[in-house]
């Protein structure tokens, strides 16, 4: 019995990889034909083939896309700001205080990363996605800065 389900396994294997093949084929000669001309394109002929995020992505959410990276370098480069502030603080401090300046520092440094990690929903973001993607990347950037802010005030009291 376990001989025509792996017959069936190993020919399922072969129809998604030859479908892989006829799409990755398809999306090549779509994109040459798309670029010939390129206004008013509409790219739902590649929403479902991996790797054609920017082609799906409408003129206006490539536009909100563009403005949520900028967005994010601009509070990547402040968190980078304050990071580099407290390290600076904590070189002029006591060696007991130095340890909790380092807690905030570490502390900072994953809230950063939790940045970093927005720019991948951000390229990956369908159309149709892109509205519940974007508004949670804006939770995370506010979420991010109080974080930040309650980190620094901290060290302040």
């Amino acid at each position: 019995m376990k001989k025509p389900l792996t017959n069936f396994r190993k020919f399922l294997g072969a129809a998604a990889v030859a479908a892989a093949l006829i799409g990755t084929t398809a999306c090549t000669n779509n994109r040459e034909a798309l670029s010939e001309d390129a206004d008013d394109v509409v790219y739902e002929d590649l929403a479902d083939v991996p790797g054609a995020y920017s082609l799906k992505a409408s003129e206006e959410v490539r536009t909100e896309k563009e403005e949520l990276t900028t967005t994010l370098n601009q509070k990547l480069d402040q968190v980078d700001e304050r990071i580099e502030k407290v390290e600076d603080e904590a070189k002029s401090v006591s060696a007991s205080a130095r340890q909790e300046y380092e807690q905030i520092i570490d502390q900072l440094d994953e809230e950063r990363e939790r940045l970093v990690a927005q720019y991948n929903s951000i390229q990956a973001a369908t159309d149709d996605e892109w509205e519940d993607v974007k508004n949670e990347i804006k939770e995370v950037i506010n979420d991010v800065e109080q974080s930040v802010d309650n980190h620094v005030a901290r060290l302040e009291r």
